[in-house]
Protein backbone atom coordinates (compact mmCIF):
# COMPACT_ATOMS: atom_id res chain seq x y z
CA UNK A 1 0.00 0.00 0.00
CA UNK A 2 1.48 3.20 -0.99
CA UNK A 3 0.24 5.69 2.00
CA UNK A 4 -0.21 9.59 0.99
CA UNK A 5 2.96 11.96 1.65
CA UNK A 6 3.39 13.49 4.93
CA UNK A 7 5.32 17.09 5.29
CA UNK A 8 7.46 17.84 8.37
CA UNK A 9 8.15 21.61 8.46
CA UNK A 10 11.25 23.09 10.51
CA UNK A 11 14.79 23.12 9.20
CA UNK A 12 16.20 19.45 8.89
CA UNK A 13 18.91 18.39 10.73
CA UNK A 14 21.80 15.65 9.83
CA UNK A 15 22.35 12.59 13.05
CA UNK A 16 25.36 12.58 13.13
CA UNK A 17 28.09 12.17 15.71
CA UNK A 18 27.58 10.97 19.24
CA UNK A 19 28.99 12.22 22.56
CA UNK A 20 29.61 10.01 25.17
CA UNK A 21 27.70 11.58 28.98
CA UNK A 22 29.11 9.63 32.61
CA UNK A 23 26.33 8.85 34.26
CA UNK A 24 25.49 6.70 37.41
CA UNK A 25 24.83 3.85 35.54
CA UNK A 26 27.81 4.28 33.60
CA UNK A 27 28.31 5.49 30.44
CA UNK A 28 25.31 6.60 27.67
CA UNK A 29 25.56 8.13 24.15
CA UNK A 30 23.65 11.67 23.21
CA UNK A 31 23.86 13.31 19.91
CA UNK A 32 26.23 15.68 19.20
CA UNK A 33 24.29 18.13 18.67
CA UNK A 34 21.54 19.61 20.50
CA UNK A 35 19.50 20.69 17.58
CA UNK A 36 19.67 17.04 16.28
CA UNK A 37 17.47 16.05 19.09
CA UNK A 38 14.94 18.92 18.90
CA UNK A 39 14.52 18.05 14.57
CA UNK A 40 14.09 14.10 15.09
CA UNK A 41 11.58 14.92 18.21
CA UNK A 42 9.87 17.10 15.75
CA UNK A 43 9.62 14.91 13.26
CA UNK A 44 8.21 11.87 15.29
CA UNK A 45 5.52 14.51 17.18
CA UNK A 46 4.10 14.91 14.11
CA UNK A 47 4.35 11.89 12.68
CA UNK A 48 2.25 10.43 16.18
CA UNK A 49 -0.51 13.13 14.98
CA UNK A 50 -0.57 12.97 11.33
CA UNK A 51 -0.25 8.94 10.80
CA UNK A 52 -4.12 8.11 11.25
CA UNK A 53 -3.56 4.45 10.05
CA UNK A 54 -4.62 1.86 12.60
CA UNK A 55 -1.56 -0.07 12.90
CA UNK A 56 2.43 0.27 12.78
CA UNK A 57 3.65 -1.44 10.23
CA UNK A 58 5.34 -4.96 10.52
CA UNK A 59 6.76 -5.77 6.82
CA UNK A 60 9.22 -4.25 4.08
CA UNK A 61 9.01 -0.56 3.83
CA UNK A 62 9.96 1.63 1.31
CA UNK A 63 10.90 5.16 1.73
CA UNK A 64 10.49 8.23 -0.48
CA UNK A 65 12.32 11.60 1.71
CA UNK A 66 12.49 15.10 0.19
CA UNK A 67 14.92 17.48 2.50
CA UNK A 68 14.01 20.80 1.26
CA UNK A 69 17.15 22.86 2.92
CA UNK A 70 17.43 26.90 3.93
CA UNK A 71 19.24 28.85 0.82
CA UNK A 72 21.96 30.88 1.91
CA UNK A 73 21.61 34.26 0.53
CA UNK A 74 24.82 34.11 -1.59
CA UNK A 75 24.02 30.80 -3.09
CA UNK A 76 22.38 30.43 -6.11
CA UNK A 77 23.07 26.63 -7.45
CA UNK A 78 19.75 24.14 -6.64
CA UNK A 79 21.75 21.55 -5.24
CA UNK A 80 22.96 21.51 -1.47
CA UNK A 81 26.08 20.36 -1.53
CA UNK A 82 28.72 22.19 0.55
CA UNK A 83 29.94 20.31 4.02
CA UNK A 84 27.26 22.35 6.14
CA UNK A 85 24.31 21.70 5.00
CA UNK A 86 24.89 18.12 6.13
CA UNK A 87 24.89 14.51 4.30
CA UNK A 88 22.42 12.64 2.87
CA UNK A 89 22.53 9.32 4.72
CA UNK A 90 22.93 11.32 7.75
CA UNK A 91 19.56 13.43 7.29
CA UNK A 92 17.88 10.29 6.37
CA UNK A 93 19.21 7.89 9.55
CA UNK A 94 17.24 11.24 11.42
CA UNK A 95 14.00 10.60 9.71
CA UNK A 96 13.94 7.11 9.79
CA UNK A 97 15.04 6.56 13.37
CA UNK A 98 11.86 8.91 14.41
CA UNK A 99 9.38 6.81 12.30
CA UNK A 100 10.64 3.67 14.15
CA UNK A 101 7.93 2.80 16.53
CA UNK A 102 5.11 5.19 14.85
CA UNK A 103 5.40 4.21 11.51
CA UNK A 104 6.98 0.64 11.17
CA UNK A 105 8.07 -1.61 14.38
CA UNK A 106 11.96 -0.94 13.24
CA UNK A 107 14.03 0.76 10.63
CA UNK A 108 15.39 -1.86 10.01
CA UNK A 109 12.25 -2.79 8.06
CA UNK A 110 13.41 0.11 5.40
CA UNK A 111 14.66 -2.35 2.55
CA UNK A 112 14.72 0.79 0.03
CA UNK A 113 15.01 4.35 -0.09
CA UNK A 114 14.98 7.05 -2.37
CA UNK A 115 16.56 10.32 -0.68
CA UNK A 116 17.32 13.49 -1.84
CA UNK A 117 18.15 17.31 -0.73
CA UNK A 118 17.57 20.59 -2.37
CA UNK A 119 17.60 24.48 -1.32
CA UNK A 120 14.31 26.26 -0.86
CA UNK A 121 13.49 29.97 -0.94
CA UNK A 122 9.95 28.76 1.01
CA UNK A 123 8.88 27.00 3.94
CA UNK A 124 12.20 24.29 5.15
CA UNK A 125 11.18 20.62 6.30
CA UNK A 126 10.90 16.76 4.57
CA UNK A 127 8.40 15.23 2.41
CA UNK A 128 8.20 11.22 3.83
CA UNK A 129 6.59 8.78 1.42
CA UNK A 130 6.00 5.67 2.72
CA UNK A 131 4.82 2.43 0.15
CA UNK A 132 5.06 -1.19 1.77
CA UNK A 133 4.13 -2.66 -2.42
CA UNK A 134 7.61 -3.80 -2.66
Amino acid sequence: MKYPAIFISGIPKPKGSWTPVQTRSGIKFRPASNATTIWCRRVADELQTRWVHAMIIDSPVRCGLRFLLPRPKTVVRQRPTSRFDGDIDKHVRAVLDAMTGIIYKDDSQVVEVNAAKFYTNGECGVWIEVDTNL
